[in-house]
């Protein structure tokens, strides 16, 4: 149970690291935007990965019969979903930093 615990926080450190590399990007995409835009923007974009933490560890540690197997599956596909396309804006700002 300890080894399950450790891996899951570090699996979930390196998608807040993943998120606040993203969030930068998206700081910069749009400064130029009102206080009440920027407040919605990061309400979003925080509570998605809230969200997605969350469901990472009740996935791993919830009682696996609360919600059935098939809201489980939509959990993960959900998690899958909302890091998919940051994993591509991380590469793609990797490019941009010359690494």
């Amino acid at each position: 149970m300890l080894g399950k615990l450790i891996s899951v926080s570090v699996v979930a450190f390196v998608l807040v690291m993943l998120d606040l590399y993203v969030y930068q990007a998206v700081k910069i995409v749009f400064e130029g935007a009102s206080q009440t835009w920027w407040r919605v923007i990061n309400i979003v974009f925080w509570g998605f990965t809230g969200i997605s933490l969350v469901g990472l560890y009740y996935y791993n540690f919830g009682n696996e019969y609360f919600f059935g197997r098939y809201s489980r599956s939509f959990l993960i596909a959900g998690i899958f979903t909302a890091y998919f396309p940051k994993l591509f804006a991380v590469l793609f700002l990797f490019l941009d930093d010359g690494i």
